[in-house]
């Protein structure tokens, strides 16, 4: 800490010395004169003064006449965005939002709010930092769909390359007196937030509001059961593992039945392997004649004489070997046989390294997602057989018809902080489109476009392009096998739709939207379109 002197009984300044320290002529010399301010001229307290008076007495009016009772929680819907947006949250519609659910709690007393989707918020006594004894406002919403994570502006990005598919998200917010406060760390809040799917396979996340990303955050993940009068659970899970177990081989053989891209099979040379040009009659060898220009890489993987490039032959020969190549060298004194295959070079192996990237990259893309669902279908047996061990009666009476299913699943979790929690798991953003998409209205008109939003109909994620994004809109890419909705936003704020496409419903990359009427845009518009690919007229 940095050395403070204190100067105690200091001896009083002399009349003298203040009075030499005065010189109001200097400062009448530097004063400058400003004009009053628009808001201090006279006649603003006019017409604007009266209305401004006439509100704060309406306002006042009405806090006398309301009586609220103590320790009511009661839910309102608030449909201001509440607190102010976050710097990672941006509703991407002018002036619409989700609307929060609102609940008024006693902080000196343990509270507990249930929703109406079954999740609940525990907050024990002493758990907010609050400034009074007065009621806080504990602010909460929770995102079942992909529309509503849309307008409220929810980033679904894992860093640059993964979008999130989410199981269930909710947004936890809590003020008092206007002003936001935070939760002790010695007294948690506990959640059990209601899930909307299986979450096997799923991670549990927090998102990190100041680096604008999600990060891992500790949850536990439950089954929930009720009563059945038809369903044995250990017949029935014994099936659904037996079900799991032949998908697993049938993802097993797809993996094994993938061909991997060689560049012998796009006639590209190998890192490594020597080459060189030989004369050949294009009369002889038609096939090689018509690729317009091509070498020779040595095609062998036994060992051989790399040397024999450095002697003085006198004949080179080019000749055919069942289904390859051969060169044969030869001088007076020896003779010597490489195997080789052609190679193409110039702008013919431009094009041929372009094509094999590409199926290089989709045999990549399926490798991955088939052995993905194959860890989700493995992660999904050892789930199946925990829960059967640990959560189901260890004896259960056949003749009973009361016997336990599984009919949910929940997500339990502790938090010290107030902000947004999601159940997700991370899906790899889909590959470019090979064709630029160009975007048009109805009428032809060319959208300049801001954002385009793609909305996988087969899974709960969204991928997002353009400005305020990490993939620019020449990045736009769509999963083949999936349609997808795609919502399209121009400069002045514009929407397009197009509620069903796929690949192969491009016109050469352009596509026709239909522009969203001004009294469509709001949330459940949305809804229809991104989740019932509907929309009433």
């Amino acid at each position: 800490m940095k050395a403070r002197k204190i100067n105690l009984d200091r001896a009083p300044i002399s009349s003298d010395k203040i009075e030499s320290k005065q010189d109001f002529e200097h400062v009448l010399t530097n004063y400058k004169v400003i004009k009053p301010s628009y808001w201090t001229n006279p006649w603003f307290y006019g017409p604007v003064g009266l209305a401004s008076f006439a509100i704060v007495v309406s306002l006042f009016m009405n806090n006398v006449n309301s009586n609220p009772k103590e320790n009511e929680k009661k839910s309102t819907i608030v449909n201001s965005t509440f607190p102010e947006d976050t710097k990672c949250i941006h509703p991407p519609l002018k002036s619409k939002d989700v609307a929060f659910n609102s609940f008024e709690i006693d902080p000196t007393k343990n509270e507990k709010i249930t929703l109406e989707s079954g999740t609940t918020i525990t907050i024990p006594k002493g758990s907010l930092i609050s400034t009074s004894d007065d009621n806080v406002q504990i602010k909460i919403r929770e995102f079942d769909s992909k529309s509503e994570a849309f307008v409220a502006g929810i980033p679904m990005d894992l860093g640059k390359k993964e979008a999130f598919e989410s199981a269930g998200m909710i947004e936890l917010r809590a003020m008092q007196k206007g002003q936001e406060i935070e939760i002790s760390r010695q007294k948690p809040i506990q959640v059990e937030m209601v899930l909307n799917q299986n979450p096997t396979g799923f991670d549990f996340w927090r998102l990190n509001e100041d680096m604008k990303d999600w990060e891992k955050y500790p949850s536990t993940f439950k089954y929930t059961t009720a009563s059945s009068n038809s369903i044995n659970l250990n017949v029935s899970k014994t099936e659904k593992i037996q079900k799991i177990e032949k998908d697993i081989v049938l993802v097993d053989t797809k993996i094994n039945e993938l061909t991997i891209p060689e560049k012998k099979d796009f006639l590209l040379p190998e890192k490594g392997n020597q080459r060189f040009d030989v004369d050949f009659d294009e009369k002889d060898y038609p096939e090689l004649a018509k690729l317009k220009g091509v070498e020779f890489e040595v095609d062998t993987k036994n060992k051989y004489d790399r040397n024999f490039t450095k002697k003085a032959w006198e004949n080179m020969e080019l000749s055919k070997k069942e289904q390859g190549y051969i060169i044969t060298f030869s001088n007076t004194k020896e003779k010597f046989q490489i195997p080789v295959r052609p190679i193409l070079k110039g702008v013919s192996k431009d094009k041929a390294e372009q094509k094999f990237n590409s199926n290089f990259e989709a045999y990549l893309t399926k490798k991955t997602e088939l052995q993905t669902e194959k860890d989700r279908l493995l992660a999904e047996k050892v789930a199946l057989i925990q829960f059967k061990d640990i959560d189901a009666p260890s004896k259960i009476d056949m003749s009973s018809n009361n016997l336990q299913s599984v009919t949910g699943y929940k997500t339990t979790f502790s938090t010290t902080v107030f902000g947004v929690f999601n159940c997700d798991r991370p899906i790899t953003y889909p590959k470019a489109s090979e064709e630029e998409m160009v975007y048009t209205f109805d009428n032809n008109q060319l959208i300049k476009t801001l954002q385009v939003y793609v909305f996988d109909k087969v899974k709960n994620v969204r991928y997002s392009y353009g400005q305020g994004f990490n993939h620019p809109i020449s990045e736009v890419g769509f999963h083949p096998k999936n349609e997808s909705v795609l919502l399209i936003i121009d400069q002045n704020g514009d929407i397009g739709y197009l509620t069903s496409f796929n690949v192969k419903k491009s016109n050469n990359g352009q596509l026709k939207v239909t522009r969203l009427n001004e009294k469509d845009v709001n949330l459940q518009s949305i809804q229809k379109l991104i989740d019932e690919s509907t929309i009433d007229a």
